[in-house]
């Protein structure tokens, strides 16, 4: 089997596959991370092109079941059934992942989620927390912008991309530390066709997902020059999507900021991980759901207080959301520095 190594903030993860296509697939998604080397591998997640062996899940009842799939404890180890058509083996003791598929989409959809997954659980551990944002600094001052899936996010980020004074941390799950750090944590961008037109096509692929349609990636090496350091988070603006109303930003009282935040940070709503891999049953998980919440919570909190908070009216006009946005977050910048 062919390796490929990452080291995300100390956390090293190595993928092992035989498909060539898997390895370059998750490479061009993960490659800001990508390592020749790694100390050790906290993760080890391996993908077989084969049909599945479902002789162990025929023998264990289900304990939990989502619209698609089935779920199997034994043990410190999770049995993932997608309908019969990809089965995923999560060691949570050891960290290791094993998917069997033959399904090209699904070797690339499912390992990517179940990293994402993984590594959430992890990066909580050392105190790095992600949130559904679009994420970017200037004069490395961070800004972060929660949108709704859906709500012009991406497009957003793509226009920053091509202004010299932005540097892009991450376009959906920057990482927020108890400090009000904001560390880059940039990935494949996923876009529609009609966002991707004039990006050269050595850097944009096909992907199809199984609930929300086709999608384009945009790789990382199409906007590696312009991803951004660590940055002290400056500004956070809690987007709303009106397409008949002109762009504005205005103050928005931090109380009014608290319930967006928590949605996107501490709960994690719109972060690319999946419940299947997420929610077990029992008492005892939840009271560690619990906690996890309550720690993102208090960092969440510790940003509100400390950073400006806006309220960002957008509409179906992208240039007119940037230039708005470009005016508004230099004039603030400037007074706060």
């Amino acid at each position: 089997m062919d390796t490929i190594n990452f080291d995300f903030y100390t956390i090293g993860v190595s993928v092992r596959s035989s498909d060539p296509v898997v390895i370059d697939n998750i490479r061009r998604d993960f490659s800001y991370f990508h390592r020749a080397d790694i100390a050790r591998a906290d993760i080890v997640l391996q993908v077989y092109n084969e049909p599945p062996d479902y002789s162990v899940v025929s023998r264990l009842k289900p304990a939990l079941r989502f619209n698609t799939a089935a779920c199997y404890d034994k043990q410190s180890i999770r049995y993932i059934d997608y309908q019969g058509k990809a089965l995923a083996i999560c060691d949570y003791d050891s960290e290791e992942i094993k998917v069997y598929s033959q399904d090209e989409d699904l070797l690339h959809e499912i390992p990517y989620l179940l990293l994402h997954s993984r590594l959430g659980v992890l990066l909580d551990g050392r105190g790095l927390h992600r949130i559904h944002a679009l994420g970017f600094s200037m004069d490395n001052n961070a800004v972060l912008c929660l949108l709704p899936s859906g709500g012009g996010k991406t497009c957003l980020g793509l226009r920053l991309l091509r202004d010299p004074r932005i540097k892009i941390l991450s376009d959906d799950t920057p990482l927020l530390t108890r400090e009000g750090m904001v560390l880059p944590f940039p990935i494949r961008i996923g876009a529609y066709a009609r966002d991707v037109q004039g990006i050269p096509q050595q850097y944009v692929r096909d992907f199809r997902r199984r609930r929300h349609g086709a999608k384009k990636l945009v790789d990382i090496e199409y906007f590696h020059n312009s991803i951004g350091k660590p940055g002290m988070l400056r500004m956070i603006l809690i987007g709303r999507r009106r397409d008949s109303c002109v762009p504005v930003i205005r103050p928005l009282r931090r109380i009014s900021a608290i319930w967006p935040c928590f949605v996107s940070g501490a709960i994690g709503i719109g972060l690319p991980q999946i419940k299947e891999c997420m929610l077990k049953p029992g008492i005892s998980e939840l009271r560690k759901n619990a906690s996890v919440i309550c720690k993102r919570a208090g960092v969440l909190m510790n940003a509100i207080r400390a950073c400006g908070t806006y309220i960002f009216h957008l509409n179906s006009d992208g240039e007119s959301n940037y230039d708005i946005l470009m005016r508004y977050i230099s004039k603030e910048i400037r007074a706060i520095t």
